[in-house]
Formats: C-alpha cells, structure tokens, sequence
C-alpha cells in the first residue's frame, strides 16, 4: 500500500521518537549527499528539528524530483531548530578516501548546528572521534525524520554547487549530472579530460587520464 505524504510524513516521525525520548534533549539527523561522483566535493548537513516541524513529502531524497527538494529545502530551513552544512573538496576526497572525507564533512556539519544536540542519528556508519552520542544504521535517511531532512539538505545543497560548477566547466554537464559517471559525463572525460574538480583516486578518472596521457584516445 502507497502512504500518502502526511502517513508517511507521520511514519517517519514515529520511527524517530523512541530515540527522541531516550536523547533527553535535542536530536539531530546527519546525512551525506555526494559519496559516488566524479566529480565535485561530498556534501554533509545536521539536521535539528523543532517539536511542532511538520512537512508532508520529507523523505530519502533520492526519492524526491529536484522541485520537491527545492520546496522541503525551504520548509526545513524555516521548521528547524537549526541547519548546517558543510563541504570537502574533491581535493580533500583524493588524499583521504572517501568514507573518511565524508565523516570529516559530518563532523564539520554536527560543529556547526547552534545548538548542541543530546543524540546524534547517523546514516550509514558512525562517525569516529565524534563527542557525542550516536546511533548509525543504514537506511536511516529512508526511515527517520530528522535524517531524511538532513538527506535533502544535503542533495540540495550539493546539486546547488554543482550547478555554480558548470558555470566553471561547462562542457562536463555539471548541471545535469552532478559529476556522477554517467555515459554523458564519461564522454566528456574522454573529449576533455579531467578537470580540477575531478577526483583523480576514482578509478574511471584515472583510467580516462591514464588512456589520454598513454595516447589512446584524444580530444
């Protein structure tokens, strides 16, 4: 059966509040936007909302168009207790890995929120060196409020860099793909080789870079 947006809205609010009541204060949701690409830095919000938040169609936003991201970007902003973001570059991904820049991303996210949560809900795994208390699970973006609103701050925040990056480098199609490795955006690798913004550990950027160095393939 297909909930409509306020049951699934409420579902994902329920799912939360055992952790909520546990915390004895305020829960933020942390998630990431950005692990995959080849381009591009790897985006992390932290997410508090306030008690009377509501917001139908909050969801994994890998779920939602670009519009409804756009809408719930918004809604979140101004319902929230607090939301903050944070960015490492491509730069940042090739010298450290990228499970390690991404916890580097979160913690910056979590420092940055105005105001100290009690509990902090993690997508995927924990966050090391983080001081304070946790809980990780994976999928967490698709099952609890404060996660899928910080997966939607952070795909947003993230294709809004990406857009200000074809801007830079348009012939990439930043726009349209936000570095993933699309066959148009394999393509243009091979016409143009990488750019600064590319991860050059990601294996197909450095099969492409190797081949146009070695002589075969051109631009």
């Amino acid at each position: 059966m297909v909930l409509d947006l306020r049951e699934r809205f409420l579902e994902l609010k329920a799912n939360e509040e055992r952790y909520l009541k546990s915390a004895r204060g305020l829960l933020a949701g942390v998630d990431e936007a950005g692990r995959g690409p080849l381009a591009g830095p790897v985006v992390a919000a932290a997410v508090i909302l306030s008690p009377d938040f509501v917001a139908d169609g909050v969801d994994d936003s890998k779920k939602l168009t670009a519009s409804k991201r756009e809408e719930l970007y918004g809604a979140i902003n101004s319902g929230a207790v607090s939301v903050s973001w944070a960015s490492v570059s491509e730069r940042v991904v090739d010298g450290m890995g990228i499970l390690k820049a991404t916890h580097v991303a979160m913690r910056e996210a979590i420092g940055a929120l105005s105001a100290r949560p009690a509990l902090v809900m993690v997508d995927g795994r924990k966050i090391p060196s983080l001081n304070i208390p946790q809980v990780a699970f994976p999928k967490a973006d698709g099952n609890f409020l404060s996660v899928a609103s910080a997966s939607i701050v952070a795909k947003y925040v993230r294709d809004m860099l990406m857009a200000d990056a074809h801007e830079k480098f348009p012939e990439y199609g930043f726009d349209v793909h936000k570095g993933y490795g699309t066959k148009d955006h394999i393509r243009a690798l091979l016409r143009h080789g990488p750019c600064s913004l590319h991860r050059f550990s990601f294996r197909p950027v450095k099969e492409i870079l190797f081949m146009r160095e070695a002589g075969l393939v051109r631009g």
